[in-house]
This record gives C-alpha cells, sequence and structure tokens, in this order.
C-alpha cells in the first residue's frame, strides 16, 4: 500500500515543485522587469 502512495506522491511532489520553480522564476523576471523600466521605484 506505501509503495502505491509513494508512487502517486512522488510525481505530484515533482509537478508542484516544477511548478513552484516556474512561477518563482516568472515573479523574479517580473519584478526584474517592473524594476527596469521604472528607475523611480
Amino acid at each position: 500500500m506505501s509503495t502505491i502512495i509513494a508512487n502517486i506522491y512522488d510525481p505530484l511532489l515533482g509537478i508542484t515543485y516544477a511548478f513552484g520553480n516556474i512561477l518563482t522564476l516568472t515573479f523574479l523576471s517580473w519584478l526584474y522587469k517592473e524594476t527596469w523600466s521604472d528607475p523611480k521605484k
């Protein structure tokens, strides 16, 4: 039973991790662009 849970849980963790990385990268690049487009901030 634990093997089945692990098999389901691991891909879910991987997807969540990848999704979080994409979100973080997008947010950082957005912050970077915002800072450069408006130097007064």
